[in-house]
């Protein structure tokens, strides 16, 4: 239809016309791009409060396992401390006590968490869905962090297999899956054996461990301050 009146003015000489038309087509073109920007855009808001609510629900558990883990990472320490100083002959343990810091020496809490919807969002180049400043810088710095704990943890878990033969505890003992109580019941201390002299002899080892264990115990401190940070951007844009 408009193509056929636009021939004909055309053929008729009529400029004006023409020009009307002309604008016609053009504002007509330009509404569909609008209408098409605005339903994407829409679509876009509605992926990102999608993603919003996601990336909340994996910090709630992130930071939930924080604050459990930075509970029991003194233990852990004081612990070490313990084994430095028996290997150093500055104090002596009952034996109880001498087996029980053996086990918590090679506990090193949960691995760094990461939050799969961040993964998924780089891994799919979608991050830019995420429009808040803030909280791009907030997620970007917590995954850093993770990354570098990540490379300590792995570290502190090699130096604990160099350490093995000072004692023996059954592996099902240490399976992070398996629930133990603090302090560690008598059927748990039976199973484990501590070789002294061999202890005695690692006193080198144990101050490596002891500073690789203060180490990711920091890095645990900033981590959970930073995830704190990507959850109050979280709440900041959902209030």
């Amino acid at each position: 239809m408009l193509l056929r009146r636009v021939t004909e003015h055309v053929k008729q000489q009529n400029w004006f016309a023409v020009t009307i038309d002309f604008f016609i087509v053009v504002l007509g073109v330009f509404i569909g791009l609008q209408v098409a920007n605005w339903n994407a855009a829409r679509d876009a808001r509605t992926d990102e409060q999608a993603l919003i609510l996601r990336l909340e629900a994996d910090f709630e558990v992130i930071t939930s396992i924080f604050d459990d883990t930075l509970e029991v990472l003194p233990t852990y320490l004081d612990a070490t401390r313990n084994l430095v100083a028996v290997a150093r002959g500055e104090i002596e343990l009952p034996e109880y006590q001498l087996k029980s810091s053996a086990y918590w020496s090679q506990s090193l809490g949960r691995p760094p968490l990461r939050s799969t919807t961040y993964d998924q969002l780089v891994s799919s180049g979608d991050f830019s869905l995420i429009r808040d400043a803030t909280l791009r810088d907030a997620l970007v710095r917590y995954h850093q962090s993770v990354d570098r704990q990540s490379f300590l943890y792995t570290q502190t878990l090699s130096h604990l297999v160099s350490m093995a033969d000072y004692m023996d505890i059954p592996i099902q003992l240490l399976d992070t899956d398996t629930e133990i109580s603090f302090p560690l019941p008598k059927e748990v201390l039976d199973e484990i054996s501590v070789d002294h002299e061999a202890l005695k002899a690692s006193e080198g080892a144990f101050e490596i461990l002891l500073t690789l264990q203060f180490n990711l115990h920091r890095a645990s401190i900033e981590q959970n301050a930073l995830a704190g940070n990507v959850k109050a951007a979280l709440e900041r844009i959902l209030e």
